[in-house]
């Protein structure tokens, strides 16, 4: 890779560690148990008028003979006394976004208290053999939030909540209502690109679909909502075994991939990459006459892109149907099987090489820092069953700038979530970790030779 002498470098620390994971109570976190013989049913004069009304069809608020969330006659138990048997405990899960995971450049969702009888209402709308009686749960994720609950069965769901953009950063200068709009327009693509999927038996986790079966989108506490069972599995196992999960590993995502003609046939259009340069240029952008203009990560991020550009633009690559997201909060192994690839709010069109440097970038990176090569093999071993490399694809030159091109939108959406949206000190200099392997990359590319 010509041009890397015109790179001016931050100053990368010479170790990096991440930081510890901790749990913040932050007001849009709330954890709730229900108790299980709390009733699930109240009249219409006791519901709140604050209680959110979950819509029933296409994105529309219910009415209240559709999909009632409450009953009209009157019950033994009211929400009111069953609210009381309720243990209410401030805080959130046990659980922080990862390095890697998943982050929409908008600034954290200020969600409004979510109550039991909240939950109970939005419930209501869906089957019971899908959904039984509430038993606990509690406000999480990140950005596009999540809420993570569990039946008196012992099933497991998460709430997908949306108010902005799917994968792109919120625009301030758009309305409320064309935010909802565009909103309920990328998760109703989100949904049909599941649909479209289930046939093979991918190994996702698909939405469930309210009682009446028109839609899987709801409304909730003002948002957008789709509820999931949860994906069963743990993260990449550690040892010899990761060699094979990660062959398994390509084998997946090369199936997916191979399912682009199958979605142009379902009539499914997808715009391209939300992460790449362009969105890169437009945050530079939003920094001129701030106090970051002279960051030394923007003159480097502008530096750098101007080196990617030409080198990209002189590529032709095959395009189709990527995740646009693979990261180890996106993936889930049953031993060395892959048990569910989830998180698909940024599928896009575009270079099928993009998906393959994220697997690469999130899971083949020894504890040194350095590229795995063992690891990469075994992945790339396992894409090329399911689908095979073509023309430039399989130059190793061509993968390294790629892996180079994720590896610094890593950096850039890290250093935006981080510094400027949600400012965390703790966290401010995780993107440094990514310069730090994309200076190795940069003046060593004749590491990926050995492909």
């Amino acid at each position: 890779m010509d041009g890397e002498e015109e790179i001016v470098w931050p100053e990368v620390p010479a170790t990096i560690s991440k930081p510890k994971t901790t749990t913040t109570t932050t007001s849009s976190s709330t954890t709730a148990a229900a108790s299980t013989s709390a009733a699930t049913t109240t009249t219409t004069e006791e519901r709140s008028a604050n209680t959110p009304t979950p819509i029933v069809t296409g994105g529309e608020r219910a009415n209240d003979g559709v999909c009632s969330a409450t009953s009209t006659t009157s019950t033994t138990t009211s929400t009111t006394a069953s609210a009381r048997n309720m243990h209410l405990q401030v805080g959130g899960c046990e659980r922080e976004p990862e390095e890697d995971e998943d982050m929409q450049e908008s600034p954290r969702m200020k969600l409004p208290v979510v109550t039991p009888q909240d939950m109970m209402a939005l419930l209501s709308c869906y089957r019971s053999g899908d959904i039984g009686k509430l038993s606990e749960f509690c406000v999480a994720g990140h950005c596009n939030s999540s809420i993570e609950f569990s039946d008196v069965e012992g099933r497991q769901f998460t709430v997908r909540l949306c108010q902005g953009v799917m994968g792109q950063p919120n625009d301030s200068h758009s309305s409320a209502e064309e935010r909802d709009v565009t909103t309920l327009q990328q998760m109703q693509l989100l949904v049909a690109v599941l649909r479209a999927l289930k046939p093979l038996s991918f190994p996702t986790v698909y939405p469930l679909y309210i009682s009446s079966g028109t839609t899987c989108i709801s409304y909730f506490a003002g948002m957008r909502a789709i509820i999931f069972p949860a994906c069963s599995g743990t993260p990449l196992p550690e040892g010899p075994t990761s060699l094979v999960a990660l062959h398994n590993l390509g084998v997946v995502i090369g199936t997916l991939h191979c399912s682009t003609q199958l979605l142009n046939e379902s009539g499914i259009h997808l715009s391209g990459y939300s992460n790449g340069i362009p969105e890169m240029e437009r945050f530079i952008s939003s920094l001129r006459d701030s106090l970051f203009t002279a960051h030394p990560f923007i003159n480097f991020l502008s530096d750098y892109i101007n080196h990617l550009k030409p080198v990209l633009s002189n590529t032709a690559l095959p395009k189709g149907f990527i995740h646009g997201n693979i990261t180890p909060a996106s993936v889930l192994f049953a031993g060395t099987t892959v048990s569910c690839l989830k998180n698909f709010e940024d599928v896009c069109h575009a270079e099928f090489l993009l998906d393959i440097a994220m697997a690469i970038t999130s899971f083949c990176y020894a504890s040194s820092e350095i590229i795995d090569r063992n690891l990469v093999a075994a992945f790339l071993s396992g894409y090329k069953e399911s689908r095979p490399l073509r023309g430039e694809e399989a130059n190793a030159l061509t993968l390294a700038l790629y892996i180079s091109y994720v590896t610094l939108s890593k950096a850039t959406r890290l250093f935006r979530q981080w510094n400027i949206t949600t400012p965390e000190k703790t966290k401010a200099d995780l993107y440094l970790r990514h310069v730090s392997r994309l200076k190795d990359i940069t003046l060593k590319p004749d590491q990926f030779l050995f492909l």
